[in-house]
């Protein structure tokens, strides 16, 4: 099995995953049975690393008697208990055990291979894992690391449910993915161009792929969407022999996509139909009678008004484009070592951002505010990210700068205040400092995930003590 190398986390992936198969022959029955079953646990500590932890979620019925499924999970912010109790419905259901990483984060590419390694080593080491049957999710910068783990090691993962974004930064096309590929983007996602796109490249290799659009914006898809996904994996192991053959899931999982391709038909929602009924005929042949869809596939192929949605579609991703293009150009500049000409290049982009949200708020049809929402989005993402990267660099005028832009994108969100803290802090201003901090609690930061912030985050280091800082994490917790 080799190791090809889009990304730096492609090295560590595999190694990684190669050595929890070894380390799961010597694995004892005691590092298990401390851990409790059927409920979610918020920190598991890696044995030997320090720093470095997971939630777990253990089936009710879990014992070391025989192999079992695991999925990865990776939250963009390092908060591994989001998606796990998101997946505890289905991971009780179908018997898996799924691990969240509560290191890997957006952020430099050693901390995330550091945290790939820790999980995957751990998990291998403490419970009985079919190595067949190898899973990773995530949301966002965490999809990429999903799928980047995918890519790397090559044959070790068996399938990946991508929430929110897709393919690792360096991957510059689909070639290395040979896992079966779960993609899931709120309706209003900045990145659901992305995975629209990438299904009409995977649809054209006749890869093994699903796309799920719900409703919502840039988040973790729902528990629903997560019991699709695991009941999808395990239809393909049943087909791949994987796991044992079921009827009686067979027939339930069959009535449950033909009655999701009922009800988009029933909506006009004609994208969401055809994709559910390629399903039935690309997964279900053999196993069940598939006529029916072949027959309404014919339909639509045929369909003025499929063809129009799907016009509708393309022409949407365009404009997104169009939309988000000089701003984005804008943010990048922003980025870069203060000069001449930094108050102007300011101003612009805030005036193309205020732009922006009067478009979205004048926008008269559903359509076009769909493209004003996730064209938001995704600048707003933007500017968080660069700022971050730039506060990593110690560009501390430039990350202002863009935690200012996207302050104007979304006034209403504390993320951006909070940034400006750490920026102000890092660069030793305490007063400004504390008011951001202030300013990020009034907009909805909670104290329980300022404390965390503050315990974690050590350009905070000086403010932990500090009376006003304490008085705004009240009594939930030391900072």
């Amino acid at each position: 099995m080799s190791c090809p190398a889009p990304a730096r986390l492609i090295a560590i992936a595999c190694a990684s995953l190669l050595g929890a198969r070894a380390a799961a022959q010597d694995a004892t029955a005691a590092a298990s049975q401390e851990l409790a079953r059927g409920s979610v646990i918020e920190r598991v500590a890696c044995a030997g690393v320090a720093g470095q932890s997971y939630a777990l979620y253990l089936p009710s019925t879990y014992t070391r008697d025989r192999a079992w499924p695991i999925l990865y999970a990776f939250d963009p912010g390092g908060q591994g208990a989001r998606p796990v109790k998101l997946a505890a419905g289905p991971a009780e259901r179908f018997g898996w055990i799924v691990a969240g990483s509560n290191n890997s984060r957006n952020g430099p590419m050693p901390e995330i291979q550091a945290a790939v390694a820790a999980i995957v080593q751990d998990t291998g080491s403490r419970f009985a894992i079919d190595a067949r049957r190898v899973y990773a999710t995530g949301f966002s910068g965490g999809a990429r690391v999903a799928t980047g783990l995918a890519m790397g090691c090559r044959g070790c993962v068996a399938g990946v449910f991508a929430q929110g974004a897709g393919l690792p930064a360096s991957a510059p096309n689909a070639d290395a993915l040979d896992a079966a590929w779960f993609a899931a983007a709120g309706e209003r996602d900045m990145n659901y161009t992305e995975l629209f796109q990438l299904e009409q490249e995977l649809l054209k290799r006749g890869a093994r792929q699903r796309f799920r659009v719900f409703t919502g914006g840039h988040e973790w898809a729902p528990s629903a969407v997560w019991d699709e996904a695991l009941a999808w994996f395990e239809l393909l192991a049943m087909k791949d022999g994987r796991r044992p053959r079921d009827a009686t899931l067979l027939a339930s999982l069959f009535e449950g996509v033909s009655a999701r391709a009922a009800g988009f038909r029933d909506r006009g929602e004609l994208l969401d139909e055809r994709r559910e009924l390629e399903a039935i005929v690309r997964d279900f042949d053999g196993a069940a009678d598939t006529a029916a869809a072949r027959g309404r596939l014919k339909e639509l192929a045929a369909s003025p008004a499929y063809r129009k949605a799907l016009d509708r579609q393309r022409s949407a991703i365009a404009e997104q484009a169009r939309v988000t293009a000089d701003l984005g150009d804008e943010l990048l500049k922003l980025a870069e070592t203060p000069g001449e000409g930094r108050a102007e290049a300011v101003l612009r982009a805030n005036r193309d951002a205020n732009e922006l949200k009067r478009n979205l708020a004048s926008a008269k049809d559903a359509e076009r505010r769909l493209v004003y929402e996730r064209a938001l989005s995704q600048v707003y993402i933007q500017a968080m990210e660069t700022a971050r990267g730039a506060l990593r660099q110690q560009r501390t005028d430039s990350a202002l700068d863009l935690f200012e832009i996207a302050g104007t994108l979304r006034p209403e969100a504390p993320q951006p205040q909070l940034g400006r803290a750490q920026a102000q802090a890092a660069a030793g201003r305490k007063a400004e400092a504390v008011r951001a901090l202030r300013r990020a609690v009034e907009l909805g930061l909670s104290p329980q995930d300022l404390a965390r912030v503050l315990e974690t985050n050590d350009a905070f280091a000086k403010l932990r003590a500090d009376p006003d800082v304490a008085a705004l994490v009240g009594a939930t917790g030391r900072p």
